[in-house]
């Protein structure tokens, strides 16, 4: 009999959320608030501008209203700070997004100043320093950035039981692969995270019972990092002559594993849609 792994399909996950998303905001209208994300973008990346459309459309399905500011490339830091600290006060704003990358003229401690001047309750995107802090002293009350909010949701839709499981994170960015670990351990996983510098790594990852890889290198897990009971989230999404492909190579990988997560249509629509979650949770809130 030929091994068939799940597949940890992100778009059925996400027309559910969806659906529930909308009952959610129809409930907070009907007390008068409408949940409201702001976005300020800097220059007109075509990257950039293609994210921005998703978070609109996902916003707009849902009932969620959305302020796309754009400013210039040259934009100078003290400016930007200022752009951000207007929605700061402004009540019937509830998340605020600086959208990433940042022109190179901004150095790495001006987009960190930029980021941390969000109110820290309303940084849904979880890149502040307050909120960076909180997650990594086990805070709950942390606002979690959307793709590793997003994975923990795929995990819950599927089953895939997280207490008391040895989970693998490859990759340790701060937007996907530390607070991934973190969302990981905070639910009761062990957790362990490789790197660029770990050694041997698929003697670890073998071992995993669920395998998270965000590292950005396409097709580079094969089945020799795989076992059979290992549950494969791959957030890795590259190019490759002209098609999408993640860091997991699926067609190795697919056939030994207990479950994977498409590229696309794996994490990809989870992002966005958690992003609007994160904003709900907010407008909830106050």
């Amino acid at each position: 009999m030929v091994h068939m792994s799940i597949t940890l399909d992100g778009k059925v996950v996400r027309a559910k959320k969806e659906t529930a998303l909308t009952a959610r905001v129809t409930a907070l209208r009907a007390r008068g608030i409408t949940p409201h994300l702001v976005i300020i973008q800097v220059d007109t990346l075509a990257a950039s501008s293609a994210y921005i459309r998703q978070k609109v459309s996902c916003a707009q399905t849902v009932g969620v209203r959305v302020t796309h500011t754009q400013f210039p490339a040259s934009i100078s830091q003290e400016a930007l700070c200022e752009a951000v600290a207007v929605h700061n006060t402004d009540a019937n704003a509830h998340g605020i997004i600086v959208q990433l990358p940042l022109p190179s003229h901004l150095s790495k401690d001006a987009v960190r100043t930029i980021i941390d001047t969000i109110d820290p309750s309303k940084d849904v995107d979880g890149l502040t320093t307050t909120n960076v802090t909180k997650r990594a002293t086990g805070d709950t009350t942390a606002l979690v950035p959307a793709t590793a909010r997003g994975i923990m949701s795929l995990l819950a839709y599927y089953h895939v039981a997280v207490a008391g499981a040895n989970a693998v994170v490859m990759g340790r960015s701060a937007l996907v692969g530390t607070p991934t670990a973190q969302s990981l351990a905070a639910a009761g996983a062990t957790v362990q995270v490789v790197h660029s510098q770990t050694e041997n790594p698929a003697s670890i990852t073998r071992a995993a019972d669920i395998l998270i890889v965000a590292i950005g290198k396409p097709r580079s897990v094969t089945a020799l990092f795989v076992s059979p009971h290992t549950v494969v989230v791959d957030v890795g999404i590259s190019e490759v002559d002209g098609q999408l492909v993640g860091d997991v190579d699926a067609a190795t990988v697919a056939p030994v594993v207990k479950a994977l997560s498409p590229v696309p249509g794996g994490v990809g629509p989870l992002t966005v849609v958690s992003l609007i979650e994160n904003v709900i949770d907010v407008a909830e809130k106050r």
